[in-house]
């Protein structure tokens, strides 16, 4: 009976053993478990949260603007100056030019008059237009800076 204890003794000792080194085996981690810090980089600037009803990513409306940054009145004539978020609306005009689909009928010292299919719009300055996608242009009260 002795003898049977001193080996089950033995035995479980062993166990013991085997399974502790085991666990102290060096081993190299796999790309899997570093994974996450790839996929919640909390530093990647195009991060954005996570959605589970989102199939597809939506899409931002594009805005569009210009606006009237001054007007100059001298010996070769009298100007209007735009500024606005695509390089075509960055420019100056004189009356009877377009910018946006828009006829300049007029220009004062304060500020122009647009024309657009029958309608006028007076814009004055520092005054801008916008428009969203593709819907019409709007008169949209001061420029932003």
């Amino acid at each position: 009976m002795r003898k049977l204890l001193l080996q089950s003794a033995f035995l479980a000792v062993a166990c013991l053993a085997a399974r502790a080194q085991n666990t102290n085996s060096v081993s190299r981690p796999d790309y899997q478990s570093f994974k996450i810090i790839a996929d919640r980089n909390i530093f990647d600037p195009n991060r954005s949260p996570r959605s589970a009803g989102r199939t597809e990513p939506r899409k931002a409306a594009q805005v569009e603007s210009f606006a009237l940054v001054g007007t100059l009145s001298y010996e070769k004539g009298t100007f209007a100056f735009f500024d606005g978020t695509d390089s075509s609306y960055r420019k100056a005009l004189k009356a009877g030019d377009s910018i946006a689909g828009y006829k300049i009928a007029e220009i004062t010292a304060d500020g122009v008059k647009l024309e657009a299919e029958g309608k006028q719009v007076e814009l004055n300055v520092g005054m801008q237009m916008k428009k969203q996608d593709e819907s019409e242009w709007q008169l949209a009260g001061n420029a932003e800076s």
